[in-house]
């Protein structure tokens, strides 16, 4: 795992937060090497304004966007924010 830290106040912000931007090696499965060692790094960005040390806040954000990625996913992709009816067990065939 690999890191930095930079500090950015963008024009809409009070204050500046702190971005953490974070790579990790992962492993790989296949005997044949890569081309390039680019697919052997997962990335993330942080931004916060957390006083705490990188390792906490890591451990706190640590994938938290992918569930949010999914939530809007369901909203916007599915329509999950809006139920065609009244009734309970028409919704939930309907999300079923």
């Amino acid at each position: 795992m690999e890191w930095t830290e930079i500090e950015l106040q963008a024009q809409t912000w009070s204050k500046p937060r702190c971005i953490i931007l974070i790579r990790t090696a992962e492993s790989s499965d296949f005997e044949e090497p890569y081309l390039s060692e680019e697919f052997l790094w997962e990335y993330q960005a942080l931004v916060t304004n957390m006083k705490d040390s990188r390792d906490v806040i890591w451990r706190f954000y640590n994938h938290r966007a992918s569930m949010e990625n999914y939530i809007k996913e369901s909203k916007n992709g599915f329509g999950a924010d809006q139920v065609s009816g009244d009734d309970f067990y028409a919704n939930f065939a309907d999300f079923g």
